[in-house]
């Protein structure tokens, strides 16, 4: 997996475009996690899967861009954001230019992967808006903020898993008809030319001119684990619980995390370290998945779930962490106007007086005897519950890994798991 690969495919894309401003500026953005390169990577790897990854890293960029306007942000991964230093004109243009590029490159992918990707920054745009609408005022309703980071946050990852899996279904029925044709395990040349080749003589153009949810599964997974059998057990130390990966015999269910009574909520997330080989659906069941003309729509599922448990761990986060790993203070999300699942969980197991003194905190700069005692009363049962939440989400998208018998699925929900920033 060669992610500088990834950057470098993007910085050209922007460099086809004859600007040296957008360049220049494009070139100071600090690269992310790649979660989403790393997913499609996972499903497929080809010349064209590095090319989709640096289209998804360019709608990713474009949107952090606009986000960071938005929030009136100064930091982003801890280094002065791209609006903090060339101003919020110039954010809000490279954006532009940035998802206009990605639109161009996508226009030469098979017609499903544009759709499914345009529609997920259609999506990202609408959690977006729900995002800037939700900090007008405290939030308290649960259902509401899912749906928020539904659309800005999961929706991506989602189309970013299905594109992998529609792009390997394509990669493989070309490959297909080549080896019928001439007997060669070869790419075929009908894909090559309409992804590689019409690119390159587009992009040749170019420089001579001047351009100055899919529904989640319906099968709910126990957050309690009370599932099959044979539980391979994991500790999930510093995301303050002790968590089971599980799994059941022959395939079955497939593996999940389980909550268990005993918690530390002191500590952050951080660490999975598994004890025992997880078991996955058997070849025959793989084999039936993988003759469903469908199976995207499982990746689409994995990639939904696997980005809401990603977006509740980044929540917690900001709570339990300190501000050299989250290059950002601690509890910044509150004091910007967002009331992520903790603080709704604590207003609703707060007494009348002390829901009152909590809407009264409400994007503002805390002094310390209110920070210290907001911060106890999360680290209770609040963070405790939005853990459970991460983890439910978490289930479903193991249970999926376990169905398209994909290990590498489960490596990157470990890794996301683990993270501490």
């Amino acid at each position: 997996m060669e992610l500088d690969r990834i950057a470098k495919l993007a910085t050209e894309m922007i460099a086809d475009i004859n600007s040296d401003e957008a360049l220049t500026l494009y070139k100071h953005l600090e690269s992310g996690k790649m979660l989403r390169s790393k997913l499609v990577l996972s499903v497929v790897d080809s010349d064209e899967a590095y090319r989709l990854c640096a289209v998804i890293e360019l709608i990713q960029s474009a949107s952090l861009l606009h986000d960071d306007v938005i929030d009136s942000s100064d930091l982003r991964r801890g280094k002065p954001s791209l609006n903090a230093q060339f101003g919020n004109k110039n954010a809000i243009m490279l954006g532009d230019i940035l998802y206009s590029r990605a639109f161009f490159e996508l226009s030469h992918f098979p017609k499903s992967i544009a759709q499914s990707l345009s529609k997920s920054v259609v999506e990202l745009s609408v959690g977006e808006l729900e995002d800037v609408n939700l900090e007008q005022s405290f939030n308290e309703y649960e259902e509401k903020y899912l749906s928020m980071i539904g659309h800005k946050s999961a929706s991506l990852i989602a189309a970013s898993a299905e594109c992998a899996a529609l792009l390997k279904s394509e990669v493989e029925l070309l490959d297909s008809k080549n080896m019928e044709s001439s007997g060669e395990n070869a790419r075929g040349l009908e894909f090559a030319t309409n992804c590689h080749i019409e690119r390159s003589e587009i992009s040749s153009m170019e420089s001579k001119k001047d351009f100055s949810p899919m529904a989640q599964n319906d099968k709910k997974l126990d957050s309690s684990g009370n599932m099959d059998k044979d539980p391979a057990e994991v500790s999930l130390s510093d995301f303050s619980k002790e968590t089971s990966f599980c799994g059941s015999q022959g395939g079955g269910e497939g593996s999940y995390l389980k909550v268990s009574e005993r918690a530390d909520t002191t500590k952050s997330v951080k660490s999975i370290k598994t004890r025992q080989s997880c078991s996955f659906f058997s070849k025959e069941t793989t084999q039936n998945l993988d003759s469903n003309k469908d199976i995207h729509k499982l990746y689409y599922d994995y990639g939904f779930n696997l980005g809401m448990a990603f977006q509740i761990i980044d929540d917690i986060l900001d709570i339990t962490q300190d501000s050299t790993k989250l290059g950002k203070p601690a509890l910044s999300d509150f004091k910007s106007g967002k009331t992520t699942l903790p603080y709704i969980y604590l207003y609703h197991e707060l007494p009348k007086e002390k829901q009152v003194w909590l809407k009264s905190l409400f994007k503002q700069d805390l002094n310390a005897k209110d920070a210290q005692e907001l911060k106890d009363l999360l680290l209770d049962s609040p963070l405790q519950k939005a853990r459970e939440k991460a983890l439910e989400y978490g289930n479903k998208a193991l249970h999926i890994a376990s169905m398209l018998n994909n290990q590498k699925l489960y490596a990157i929900i470990q890794a996301m798991i683990e993270r501490d920033f």
